[in-house]
């Protein structure tokens, strides 16, 4: 199974080779792969196509997944923490769920990084160039 979300610069040159430019790499056990798996249609370099075309739509699903994940997770925290705030026993569980909305918050910078970069390309690059990913 493919353990590697990869993104990258793709320039097509004017003789209509490809340069393609590694920007970055997420593990499978990093949250921002199954974000972006479970909202994008990322190929998997096994198949035929090497590549896709990462869209500022594409981005924004995951940033607004995540988005909705953090709102999801800091009202069950705060719900947890009303009914458990007399209760030291419970402070561990607390603890992780903080820890937890960390994690998801260090996802969401990532995909904003990300996003930052389509923009780019869309905006500011030739019309050449693209952002896109593929998991090896």
């Amino acid at each position: 199974m493919s353990s590697k979300l990869k993104f990258y610069k793709l320039s097509v040159q004017d003789n209509d080779n490809e340069k393609v430019t590694q920007i970055i790499s997420f593990s499978r056990n990093d949250d921002i792969f199954n974000y972006f798996y479970d909202n994008c249609n990322i190929q998997d370099s096994y198949s035929g196509m090497k590549y896709s075309i990462i869209s500022e739509s594409d981005v924004e699903k995951v940033v607004n997944d995540i988005n909705d994940d953090i709102r999801s997770e800091e009202k069950r925290l705060s719900e947890y923490e009303k009914y458990a705030m007399r209760d030291p026993k419970y402070i561990d569980d607390i603890l992780a769920m903080k820890e937890h909305i960390g994690d998801l918050s260090r996802t969401l910078h990532y995909a904003e990084f990300i996003r930052m970069m389509v923009y780019q390309s869309n905006f500011l690059c030739d019309s050449n160039d693209k952002i896109v990913a593929n998991i090896l």
